[in-house]
């Protein structure tokens, strides 16, 4: 890709849009704004209109979501294999948070294939 008079390389890497937990047989979505460009196999438009409506699902379903209200003390852990974490600034500026990521050594989620 060339940007401002420079070959800049585009990274390519590919995951599916659905995984399912090695463990639980639970499917989720695996996408993100940050990091999803397209869907292979569909046209741009469609792919970009897909990913919208995926990302406004995750931001809006309610009740698959943890909201927590930092304060001294609080500690929150997931499993991180098919959650879509995201964090919002819900604390004072002269308050401090650290944030540590755990990751432990398990099976990755699978590619789940098409089922009709």
């Amino acid at each position: 890709m060339r940007q401002n008079g420079l070959m800049r390389w585009e990274p390519s890497h590919f995951r599916a849009v659905v995984r399912t937990h090695p463990v639980t047989g639970e499917k989720a979505l695996c996408v993100n704004p940050q990091f999803t460009r397209s869907i292979v196999g569909y046209q741009k438009e469609e792919s970009d209109d897909f990913l919208k409506f995926l990302y406004e699902h995750i931001a809006l379903l309610q009740d698959v979501q943890a909201r927590i209200k930092w304060k001294y003390g609080t500690f929150v852990a997931w499993e991180n294999r098919v959650a879509c974490p995201s964090a919002i600034y819900n604390w004072e500026d002269d308050q401090r948070r650290h944030v540590a990521r755990l990751t432990p050594r398990a099976e990755p989620p699978y590619e789940t294939l098409f089922e009709e």
